[in-house]
């Protein structure tokens, strides 16, 4: 599994996005001073910088790579490392995707699944319930369409499944990589109505369609609610190696938990192949290997869980340098009050 490199580790990727207008600004770090070194701006209503992500080192260079998503359209762009310009008309890549499907809802790295020795990307669609996964090449160019992703992944019809993505790298103890997809509205398999289920799929660059439900191609993993409304998975990502035992984790942020005081999850990597596995096929919210609430006492409503990243990987602060000797990896986890 690669890990950001020291070159985007320097890099902070900042978004702002405002009624009418949709841009980004690259910023990078000298001391406690944040200078701009690039900007970028969609048009207006495209949402561009809804969401945007390390991408991974997409085409295998020296440089890492930017992922830009711009729901308003359904599409995501991706910027091939060194960026100094977001604009959409200069992207390496454009990914489109269903029409009002919210393509580029969520983006991320998937690491690589297909080990070829190029990082790719997950691109979510959750008004479509898919995710598509597109590898990466020595020169990726040009518009690329959902319907030539070299992998799709469907989940239940109004369950909002793509609303997250993430790769974390090898979870499962198989040495593939695997991704995780979130859909914080699925109430079948969860049982709990819009609680929300986190699905892990296994080797998933090994075939070009996974079905939730489908018993010999679906999901290997479901993480699901403990309760009513708990919007499991509005969030999810890479949480890093939080119990340093070398296998990725993931931490899941559900901020509709105990009436919106919310929550977040990690689950550690454990083996889930059939022959040898520790894990089982499902785990609820209340089973997981750690969990965090919001305090309803002093932060009502606060939606903790709202969003979640891993902290090393972005290189946001003296405090990673810290835990990072001690081979753990810090949270970020944040709420909407």
């Amino acid at each position: 599994m690669r890990l950001p490199s020291a070159i985007f580790r320097t890099v902070f990727v900042l978004v702002a996005i405002f009624a009418m207008i949709s841009s980004c600004f690259v910023m990078t770090t000298s001391g406690d001073v944040l200078s701009p070194i690039g900007t970028g701006a969609g048009a207006a209503g495209n949402r561009f910088g809804w969401n945007i992500t390390y991408a991974g080192n997409v085409n295998n260079d020296t440089f890492d790579d930017v992922l830009v998503g711009a729901p308003g359209q359904n599409r995501a762009y991706l910027f091939l490392g060194p960026v100094m310009n977001l604009n959409p008309a200069g992207a390496s890549v454009t990914y489109t995707g269903p029409a009002a499907s919210n393509f580029g809802w969520s983006v991320r790295t998937a690491f690589d699944v297909n080990n070829d020795g190029f990082d790719d990307v997950i691109i979510g669609a959750p008004d479509g319930d898919a995710a598509y996964i597109f590898f990466g090449s020595a020169s990726p160019s040009g518009t690329k369409d959902y319907t030539a992703a070299d992998v799709t992944l469907s989940g239940g019809a109004g369950s909002k499944f793509g609303f997250s993505v993430c790769g974390v790298g090898d979870f499962s103890a198989d040495g593939n990589n695997d991704v995780f997809v979130g859909a914080p509205y699925e109430s079948a398999i969860s049982t709990y109505t819009n609680g929300g289920t986190v699905f892990m799929f296994n080797d998933v660059g090994s075939r070009g369609s996974w079905i939730v439900g489908d018993p010999n191609f679906g999901p290997a993993v479901n993480l699901t609610a403990a309760a009513n409304n708990e919007l499991f998975g509005f969030s999810i990502s890479y949480a890093g190696d939080t119990n340093a035992d070398s296998l990725g984790d993931l931490v899941i942020g559900a901020p509709g938990t105990n009436t919106n005081d919310g929550a977040a999850y990690v689950e550690w990597g454990k083996p889930v192949h059939p022959s040898y596995k520790a894990m089982s096929n499902t785990v609820d919210a209340n089973l997981m290997d750690n969990r965090f609430f919001g305090n309803g006492t002093t932060s009502s409503n606060s939606k903790f869980g709202y969003s979640v990243c891993n902290a090393s990987s972005a290189g946001m602060s003296r405090t990673v340098s810290r835990t990072r000797r001690t081979g753990t990896a810090p949270l970020i986890v944040t709420s909407t009050t």
